[in-house]
């Protein structure tokens, strides 16, 4: 029984350590499109850095400053999302492509995004996190186990992933949605699974660390020995062919 308590205690130290910090390292195993293999995060206040084995993407949510470095040609291109947004296309699969007017009186439906939690949970890296169940149109689409937590709270989460999806687009539409962005903004996405018809797996991502220590600022400077390079040529090894993925409406 004492040991019980004592586990308890533990978990309530744990969580409300969790809870009220603002500093944060996150690692986790991806694979998605072109992400495959560990991605690191650093959050600290409003600056927050992701880093694959091929790029790194740093935010300051507070001053919109940006940089994109890139691991293959050690090399990086630094500026505000203001001026990455006015010289590329965020969706980069759209490039070249007119638009077509709409006729009056046939607007395409809005899709209907429902994110509804389940009844069991899981304990990963020490946090519990409830399942929930995505709907796009009544369609299941993803499940996933989420952790509330002020991870998020001082970040700009749609400029972020705006930026991450120029680079590695996602099949994956409603998750540029503002359903979406609304509730993972709350916590952490602790494991996620999708599989496609044959079975197969698509989309996977699973933390394996979450550690509430201090975020030392140096780790959201410019690696050493890296050349500032334009935009383009930073991004040009780093784009990939994935395709969006086409929602039934």
């Amino acid at each position: 029984m004492k040991s019980i308590y004592s586990n308890i205690l533990i978990f309530l130290f744990l969580f409300i350590s969790l809870a009220g910090l603002s500093d944060w390292y996150i690692e986790s195993i991806v694979s998605s499109g072109a992400n495959n293999g560990m991605e690191r995060v650093w959050i600290k206040d409003s600056f927050y850095k992701s880093e694959t084995e091929r790029y790194s993407v740093f935010y300051n949510s507070t001053n919109d400053s940006l940089r994109i470095e890139n691991h293959i040609i050690k090399s990086y291109w630094e500026g505000s999302y203001s001026e990455w947004k006015s010289t590329t296309d965020p969706e980069p699969h759209k490039a070249g492509t007119s638009k077509k007017k709409k006729k009056k009186g046939n607007k395409t439906p809005k899709n209907v995004i429902q994110i509804k939690p389940m009844n069991d949970s899981v304990d990963i890296v020490g946090l519990i996190g409830q399942r929930y169940l995505i709907t796009v149109n009544g369609k299941p689409v993803e499940e996933f186990f989420f952790a509330k937590t002020t991870a998020y709270n001082n970040l700009n989460l749609i400029r972020i992933d705006s930026i991450k999806n120029y680079i590695s687009p996602s099949k994956f539409k409603y998750r540029q949605s503002e359903e979406y962005y609304g509730f993972i903004k709350k916590g952490i996405i602790l494991k996620r699974m999708i599989t496609d018809e044959k079975g197969l797996t698509e989309d996977e991502l699973e933390i394996i660390s979450v550690q509430p220590e201090e975020i030392d600022p140096v780790v959201f400077n410019v690696p050493d020995g890296y050349q500032p390079l334009p935009l383009e040529q930073i991004t040009k090894e780093l784009s990939s062919d994935t395709e969006p993925a086409k929602i039934d409406e």
